[in-house]
This record gives structure tokens, C-alpha cells and sequence, in this order.
């Protein structure tokens, strides 16, 4: 059955003013579809719901009004149809729910969809991600098929509109979306060189390669609004090498704004000129004028940056009141919280504050509870020490309510890089609750609290006095009578709380004593010369202590394999004698590291760490996001499984840089070279039928799945539906991971498509599989690896 469509001829709205042509020319309006409300899935339901499992399974067809689904809970739903009346656009639905179209009035090839309010879509049963929330609508591209056009929508935050233009083989194949609006605003008219971010759309059925971004500043006015100086002069161009903007995609890819700023005065938008071009010779294969703006009050703080993976992240920063300070100063790492953005945080710190501010915003999730995030904060630290001259002994990190845990949290994985913290507003983990309490013993810690906030509990402020007596370092609890939450969102730059922080004795722990608890997601400081490489049990932390006495080194481990010695302390001219849990070693004089490793004897001097098993450089799924990722899709199988698995590669793409600002590169197994390999992570997708690159990559492995079967050690699944993840270490890399998305057949790669495999903020484990029964149950079977890779215990 086809659904009825309304057409509406209409323009082809933009964010962008670009494509004169394609602007102008009319999309499909759809303002009438089916609409499954959302239902009682119940706790268990996993990554997918009633629909998805349809889909997966190849049962979902074309509903009809009235139609209903089964939901997990026992309950029921129907579709019923749904009536969007001119001149609106929008379908107001909820979030977890479905709606479904069909389109048959356009030809066949490349067309753009203008979508927004969802959390991910299919196009003729492959799947899309959802849209990042720094914009509005998005345009994606898809390839429409003769007759009858499927569109499946699962409902995000809502409301959602739908827009469908045809391209015709005359209009450009290349757009141009906006995605950063805002810049930093300069207090004086000297030359801006800052990143930001755009998308490029990829209609083409092949990718982009041997491209570049070519940027160039104007003053143009695009509104009557803009007063420029009447000695501005336009930029020229500047370029980006683009790495690969795949087929049919959407890509986010950072560009260099370099020229005359906006007004110092009024702070007007001022355009931009962007062209995707040839890299061998220029040519424009599409353009755009984007207005960027700086006229925000605060954005004088603002930075841009391209980071370690290679895609642009911001903070805030705020240097220290001029002739307030001579010499170094301190630094607060102040952590925004979903209730106080992170403009409003700095701006706490705008007046009269003694040290430099650096606010990280959030254009990555869990700035302290992923490991990516973690990296944003510590390339936002390295930023203002380059700017300002930062007191390393004195960098502090404070937060209120969420903010606040977060602070704590980021402290004791950082351990050495802040010498105080700041908690308002929040009760933090005991020492009972968080196995790296210890590294929290050497930082001052200020605790605050109104006595009328309802979120703490009336012994709370005890139970931490009691926790931090035995901590080398001081704390200070505060109760202010007759307030209530809110109050401590004012005060996280409070005097007195600054005072405490930087007003006594350097209290950075010192690096020549050690005291630290390490985990998969522990960085210590380059300063900290004992630090863990590996662990025994690694499901675990470990712990080191250890001292420099003299040429003397005393060191005290609990499940520590590998431990690696670094920096001054082993430069010494003299040997180093290294008393290591009783095992009695000497190290000679200068050396660069030295590895020791624990024998059934005790321990002893390595030839070098260890390169192959789980270590400090990559021990978990959360570690291959350390690097950008290689996404390789199987081209062997046959060409349904071809499409699927190139398919799950893009939506993990778009997934990866919509929700994490992750970069990402998909390849054909035949296409990829040890030159794409090098500096990069990879996920594979299909099995080692269906994968040239599956047995180069995976190596020996306990798990293989291959066309309808799956083997995990000595246990043998059958079946088209059997669905294993896995991480594995990247052979010949010491620190590379790959991740694989094996499938045994076509119910199974339809079953991957909605697995997070790139959302940080899952906790993925080394290993789980699921077949349709489980699917359907919920129930995802999962387990780890031992330190030396081989099968571990099943959870």
C-alpha cells in the first residue's frame, strides 16, 4: 500500500546561502504518514525496539492504518494515520515513536533529505543516525530506487519535518551545511586565525578523495546590520586538506578562518566564502557563503582548536585581571553543568578573578565520564598554559551539582595534573564506592553545601570529614545555614574557595613520592616516574607506591604486572637501586625508562615493555577512541551483503562524529593500505568470509565468525542471525585496537545496525554476542579478555 503524499512545491530551506540553483528549486513536502506511537518496551528491551526488530528480522512491511504491534510488556500499538495541515510542516509526536512514508512521484538517483526531530531514520530498509543538536535541519543524501521509496523514522526530541529534493544530473552533487555559528570575538582588529567546523554533503556514489576546504573572509554585508571598519579589506583563501568525505554521506570537517575580525565594537557577523575543491587543480565542486558570528557577549573567551583525533573542540578561557598577578599564576578548570551552561560558568569568573579560567564546553558527551571527553579537558588545560603562564603546582577543578561529581571524578583519573578540587552542590562517591579514592588523598578538597538543599543527605558532610583524615592534603567543609541548592551555583569562584585552593603550600603531589590507584581510564602526569603498564587482573585497578630515598627507589604494587620507570629520578649519574616488593634490582645510571616485570620468582629487569597484551595503551573498548577510526567494510560476500555492511560503516560514521565530534574514514576491505592504517584504530564489519582484511587485522583470535556460523572459544553457534563484537589489538601496532562487528548472515548485519558501536558513552565490553532469540529477550551475552588477549570468564 502506498501512503497518500501531498506535494508542496517549495524552496529548499537552508541554513546556507549557496546553490542558487538547487535553492530555487521545489522538494517534496510530506505532510502525510502513518504514526506508531511509542510503547511499553520495558527494562529489558536493549538496542532495539518492536520496530527495529522487525526490520532486523525482515518481517517489517508496509503498515496500514489500524495495523498493530506486539510490545515486549505485553501491551499492543497501532499505527493510525497522521495529517500535517498547510502551512505547517511539522508532525508533533513523541519521542521513541515511528513514522512511516513511501514516496513514488520522484525518479530514480541521488536526492537530499531534509529531516529533523529524529534520533535516526531508514531509507528502502538502510539505516541513517540522527542529527547533532547544534543544528536545525540536515540534508542527507540517499539513492532513491525505481517505484516505491520507503521512509521509517524513529522519533527523537521531535517535532519532526520532512523534505525530499531530487537532484537532477546538472545540480551539484557537493553542499555545504552550517555547523559552528560562532567565533571568538577579539578585543583588538588585528588578524583572526581560528578553526571551526562545517558539514559536506557527498551526493556522489563514489567518495570524495584529494579534496580540500578553501575558507576566505569578506566584508560583503549579507544583512544591513554590519559596521566594519572603513579599513577592512577582504582574506584570501585559505586551505584544509580534507581526508575522504565518504559516498552518499555527510561529514563534518574542520576550516581555517583567517582575516579581518568582526567589529570590536558590535561584534557584526561578517561572511564567509567556502568551496570544496580539487586538490590537483582548484576546481569547485560546491560552495557556499556562511554568515559567522561573534556579537555574543563572552565570546572574547572563547577558543577554538583542532584536536588530537583532528576535529575542531572549544573552550572558554579567562586570563588572570591585568596587574593583578607578576609571574605565574593559577588555573580553575571549571567544569559546566547541564544546569549552568558553560558561558554562565565563565562568567562567573569575569570580574576581578586573581587566576586564568578555562571553561571545556560540551561538544563531546561525559567531559568527564568517557575517555574522550577526558582528552578534551586535558588539550583545553594545555591551550591556557600556552596562552597564560600557569603555576603548574597550582591548577585546581571545581564544579556545582553534575558539574561537581564530574570535577571529583576527572581528579582522581588525572592524578598529579590538579593539586585542589572543588565540589558544590552534589555528595560525592565514599571511599566504599570509588576504587581510586587514594589519588584524591593529595588534593586539597573544598566541599560546600546549603543546609536547606534537599539533594544531601544530613550526615553527609561528616561521613566525608571521617573519609579524608587520613588524606596528606587539607579540606575544607562548608555548610551555609538557611540556603538552599541554588546558592552554591554562585559561588564556584567564590574568594574564599580560590583562596583555600591556591593559598597554602604547593600541594602537587611531587612526583619523587607516588601514591596512585590506575585503571583503564587513569592518565597519570608525564611528572609521575612509576607508573602501571600492566595489570594482572585488569577487570580491576592496580596500585603503586613508591618513593625515592637517596639512589634508593621503594616500590609496593597490588596487581600490577608490568611497571614502567621514567624521567628524572632514572637520570641520575649514579645506578639506581630499586627495592620492588622485595625483589632487590639495579638500574644503570641515565637511562631514558626501564621496564620490570613480575616473574613466578618475584621481579625482574624486561628487555622492554610489553607489546602485544593488554596494557596502559589499550585494554578496553573505550581505548579505540583514543585515535581517529578506520572503518572497513567487507566486499567479498555477495552484493546485498556488500550494501549492508557499507551501510552500518556510514551510519557508525555519522553516528560518530554527530554524537562525539569523532573523525572518522570508510574503506573497502580491498581498498586498504598500511598508509590508512597508520595512526588509526579500525572497526570491521562482516566475518571472515565476507572481509579480505579479517584475517590480516584479527590475527589469532579465540572469536571467528564466518558465513553462518560463529565460534567463541570452544562453543559453536549456527545461524544467519548471530551477531559477536569483539576488540582485539592491532597486529604489528603496540597501541592500536580493532574492533569487529562480525555477522553471520543478513538477519544479523540488519541486527548490527543499531549497536552503538561509536557512542563512547556505552560501556561496551571486550566481547558480547546476541542472536534473534536474544534480540528479542534483551539479552546480550558478553565477557572479557585476559591480559595476554586470550578468553576470560562469560558475564
Amino acid at each position: 500500500m502506498t501512503i497518500g503524499i501531498r506535494v508542496v512545491a517549495l524552496l529548499l530551506a537552508t541554513l546556507v546561502l549557496s546553490d542558487s540553483a538547487l535553492a530555487q528549486a521545489p522538494g517534496l513536502r510530506l505532510r502525510e504518514g502513518l504514526y506508531l506511537p511509542p510503547g511499553g518496551e520495558g527494562p529489558s528491551s536493549g538496542y532495539w525496539d518492536a520496530v527495529d526488530r522487525a526490520v532486523a528480522e525482515g518481517s517489517f512491511a508496509a503498515p496500514k492504518a489500524g495495523d498493530t504491534v506486539a510490545f515486549p510488556d505485553g501491551r499492543s500499538g497501532a499505527w493510525r494515520l497522521m495529517v500535517v495541515e498547510e502551512p505547517g510542516i511539522n508532525f508533533d509526536v513523541d519521542r521513541g515513536g515511528w513514522l512511516y512514508f513511501t514516496v513514488d512521484s520522484l525518479p530514480a538517483g541521488p536526492a537530499l533529505v531534509d529531516l529533523m526531530g529524529h534520533q535516526a531514520f531508514y531509507v528502502n530498509g538502510l539505516p541513517r543516525a540522527g542529527r547533532p543538536m547544534a543544528i536545525g535541519q540536515m540534508k542527507y543524501p540517499v539513492q532513491l530506487k525505481e517505484g516505491v521509496n520507503d521512509f521509517l523514522v524513529h522519533v527523537g526530541d521531535g517535532p519532526v519535518s520532512i523534505k525530499i529534493k531530487h537532484l537532477e544530473s546538472d545540480e551539484p552533487k557537493v553542499h555545504i551545511l552550517q555547523y559552528d555559528r560562532v567565533l571568538p570575538w577579539l578585543l583588538d582588529l588585528h588578524h583572526v586565525d581560528v578553526v571551526a567546523s562545517v558539514l559536506v554533503v557527498n551526493a556522489n556514489d563514489e567518495p570524495l578523495e584529494d579534496v580540500r576546504l578553501a575558507t576566505k573572509t569578506r566584508f560583503e554585508p549579507l544583512t544591513n546590520f554590519a559596521d566594519y571598519p572603513s579599513d577592512a579589506v577582504p582574506g584570501v583563501w585559505e586551505y584544509m586538506e580534507v581526508d575522504s568525505i565518504p559516498a552518499m554521506s555527510v561529514a563534518k570537517v574542520p576550516i581555517r578562518i583567517v582575516g579581518p575580525p568582526p567589529h570590536k565594537r558590535i561584534g557584526r557577523p561578517y561572511p564567509v566564502d567556502i568551496e570544496v575543491q580539487q586538490s590537483a587543480d582548484g576546481e569547485a565542486l560546491g560552495s557556499a557563503v556562511i554568515n559567522l558570528s561573534a556579537r555574543n557577549h563572552g565570546n572574547h573567551f572563547r577558543r577554538t582548536w583542532i584536536d588530537g583525533l583532528g576535529t575542531v573542540q572549544e573552550c572558554i578561557t579567562i586570563g588572570p585581571k591585568p596587574g593583578d598577578v607578576s609571574g605565574p599564576t593559577g588555573l580553575v578548570v571549571a567544569m559546566p553543568s547541564v544546569l549552568k551552561s558553560p558561558m554562565a560558568t565563565a562568567y562567573a569568573f569575569e570580574e576581578d578573578f586573581q587566576a586564568a579560567v578555562v571553561v571545556p564546553t560540551t561538544r563531546r558527551p561525559g567531559l568527564a565520564r568517557t575517555g574522550m571527553g577526558r582528552s578534551q579537558v586535558d588539550e583545553a588545560v594545555n591551550l591556557v598554559e600556552a596562552i597564560h603562564e600557569i603555576d603548574e603546582n597550582r591548577v585546581a577543578v571545581n564544579g556545582f551539582a553534575d558539574a561537581g561529581l564530574d570535577a571529583w571524578d576527572l581528579a582522581l583519573r588525572r592524578p598529579g595534573l590538579f593539586s585542589g578540587a572543588a565540589v558544590v552542590g552534589t555528595e560525592m562517591p565514599m571511599q566504599d564506592e570509588s576504587p581510586l579514592w587514594t589519588n584524591g588523598a593529595s588534593l586539597d578538597l573544598v566541599y560546600r553545601h546549603g543546609e536547606d538543599d534537599p539533594t544531601i543527605t544530613e550526615d553527609f558532610a561528616g561521613r566525608l570529614e571521617q573519609s579524608r583524615r587520613g588524606a596528606s592534603a587539607r579540606t575544607q567543609v562548608e555548610i551555609m545555614p538557611e540556603f538552599d541548592r541554588w546558592w552554591g551555583a554562585k559561588t564556584i569562584s567564590d574568594d574564599t574557595m580560590t583562596s583555600f585552593l591556591f593559598g597554602g603550600d604547593a600541594n602537587q603531589a611531587d612526583g619523587i613520592q607516588i601514591d596512585m590507584v590506575q585503571d583503564a581510564s587513569t592518565r597519570p602526569h608525564s611528572d609521575q616516574w612509576a607508573v602501571i603498564h600492566q595489570w594482572i587482573d585488569d577487570s580491576r585497578p592496580g596500585r603503586v607506591q613508591a618513593k625515592i630515598v637517596g639512589s634508593q627507589a621503594v616500590i609496593r604494587t597490588d596487581n600490577v604486572h608490568e611497571i614502567l620507570l621514567r624521567g628524572a629520578p632514572l637520570m641520575s649519574a649514579a645506578p639506581l637501586q630499586v627495592d620492588i616488593d622485595g625483589s632487590t634490582l639495579e638500574l644503570e645510571s641515565e637511562a631514558q625508562e626501564a621496564c620490570l616485570q613480575r616473574g613466578d620468582d618475584g621481579w625482574r629487569l624486561a628487555d622492554g615493555c610489553n607489546v602485544t597484551g593488554k596494557t596502559s595503551l589499550r585494554s578496553c573498548y573505550d581505548d579505540i577512541y583514543r585515535r581517529p577510526l578506520l572503518l572497513v567494510y567487507g566486499t567479498a560476500g555477495d552484493d546485498l551483503s556488500t550494501r549492508e555492511s557499507w551501510a552500518k560503516a556510514r551510519y557508525d560514521a555519522e553516528q560518530f562524529w554527530n554524537i562525539a565530534d569523532g573523525p572518522s574514514h570508510i574503506v573497502a576491505d580491498r581498498d586498504m593500505t598500511d598508509e590508512l592504517l597508520t595512526g588509526r584504530n579500525v572497526i570491521l564489519y562482516g566475518n571472515a568470509d565476507s572481509n579480505v582484511a579479517w584475517s590480516k587485522l584479527i590475527g589469532e583470535s579465540p572469536i571467528d565468525v564466518r558465513a553462518g556460523s560463529a565460534t567463541i572459544g570452544d562453543r559453536e553457534m549456527a545461524g544467519d542471525d548471530i551477531v559477536v563484537c569483539f576488540v582485539r589489538p592491532l597486529a604489528g601496532d603496540r597501541a592500536g585496537l580493532v574492533a569487529a562487528v562480525g555477522t553471520s548472515g543478513p538477519t544479523a548485519r540488519r541486527m548490527a545496525y543499531r549497536l552503538p558501536m561509536t557512542d563512547p558513552m556505552q560501556d561496551l565490553p571486550d566481547w558480547m554476542v546476541v542472536d534473534r532469540a536474544g534480540m528479542a529477550a534483551g539479552a546480550v551475552e558478553s565477557g572479557r579478555f585476559d591480559r595476554d588477549w586470550s578468553l576470560a570468564g562469560r558475564q
